[in-house]
C-alpha cells in the first residue's frame, strides 16, 4: 500500500510537470507565434536564411544597376542594413513592376522593397510596413533664375515626365490653367536638359529623382517643395507573413530612432527624406 501511495504521489507530481510544461508552451507560441521581435525566435520560425526582395532594377536612385551591373540604391542600402539585423540574407531579384505583386503572392518572392507607394489599392491584395520614406513632389528651377516660389511660375512653361502622377498632378493643379504650357517629356533626364539650355522655366517632378540628380550629378537647381498626397513608400509583404511585418516594422522603426536610415538617405538624397 505504502508503494501503490508512493507511485501514485510521482504520478500526481509528473502530471502536474507536464501540465506546466504544456501551460508555458502554449503562452510562448500565443505570444511569439504571430508576435516575434526578437530576430532568434524570428528566425526559427521563417525557417530559413535567405529571403528574396523583388524590386524594380530601373528605378534610381531607389533600386538600379550601376555601371558595373550590380544592384545598388537607398532601398538596397535599407534592405540589407535591416536584414542584417534580423539575421537573414536578403536575395534582391528583379520583377516586371506590373506583376510584382502576383509575384509576392504566388511565393516567387517573399517582399517587395522598391520604393513602392502604400495605397488602398494594394492593402487589399497585401500588408505594408509603415513608410519609412516619403517624397513630396518639388519643382526644379536653374539656381540663376528669378523664380523663387510657385506664384513666381504664372506664365511660365513648365516640362513634367509624360505619363507620371506628376503629369497627373501637375494637370489637376489649379495652378495649371496659369501657366503658358505644359511640356511633355519621354523621361525626367530629358525634361532637365530642356531647363538646362532655357527652353522651359522649371521642371515638375518626383523629388526622389531631383535629389539624387541634385546631389550626384553635382547640378544646380533652386527647388519649390509641394505637399504630397501620398502615403509614402513601405515594403509589400503577404498577408499570411503577419510575424515578418511585425519584426521588419520594429526593426525600421529601430533603425530611423538611431539615425541609420537618415544616414542612408543622406547618402543618396543628400537630405533627410525619412518618415518619423
Amino acid at each position: 500500500m505504502k508503494n501503490l501511495k508512493t507511485i501514485i504521489g510521482i504520478v500526481v507530481v509528473i502530471s502536474i510537470v507536464v501540465i506546466s510544461l504544456l501551460a508555458y508552451s502554449l503562452q510562448t507560441n500565443k505570444t511569439n507565434g504571430d508576435s516575434i521581435k526578437d530576430p532568434d525566435s524570428f528566425i526559427s520560425k521563417w525557417g530559413k536564411r535567405d529571403i528574396v526582395v523583388g524590386l524594380d532594377q530601373e528605378y534610381p536612385p531607389i533600386t538600379f544597376r550601376d555601371e558595373k551591373g550590380e544592384l545598388v540604391g537607398f532601398d538596397i542600402d535599407l534592405a540589407k542594413e535591416a536584414f542584417r539585423r534580423i539575421g537573414l540574407n536578403p536575395v534582391f531579384k528583379p520583377i516586371d513592376w506590373s506583376t510584382i505583386i502576383l509575384s509576392l503572392n504566388k511565393k516567387d518572392i517573399d517582399v517587395i522593397w522598391s520604393g513602392m507607394s502604400i495605397t488602398d489599392e494594394r492593402k487589399q491584395q497585401i500588408n505594408f510596413t509603415e513608410a519609412y520614406f516619403k517624397g513630396p513632389y518639388i519643382y526644379l528651377i536653374k539656381d540663376d533664375s528669378a523664380i523663387n516660389s510657385k506664384d513666381d511660375l504664372i506664365g511660365k512653361v513648365i516640362g513634367v515626365q509624360a505619363g507620371s502622377s506628376n503629369e497627373e498632378a501637375l494637370k489637376i493643379d489649379p495652378i495649371a490653367s496659369k501657366l503658358k504650357s505644359i511640356k511633355s517629356y519621354s523621361s525626367f533626364q530629358e525634361s532637365l536638359l530642356d531647363l538646362d539650355n532655357g527652353r522651359i522655366d522649371a521642371v515638375y517632378g518626383d523629388s526622389v529623382f531631383a535629389y539624387y540628380y541634385i546631389n550626384s550629378k553635382g547640378f544646380k537647381y533652386k527647388t519649390i517643395e509641394e505637399q504630397s498626397t501620398e502615403l509614402g513608400a513601405g515594403v509589400g509583404i503577404r498577408k499570411a507573413d503577419t510575424a515578418l511585418l511585425e519584426i521588419l516594422d520594429k526593426t525600421l522603426n529601430d533603425m530611423k530612432q538611431d539615425g541609420t536610415a537618415t544616414k542612408i538617405s543622406i547618402q543618396w538624397f543628400g537630405k533627410d527624406m525619412i518618415t518619423k
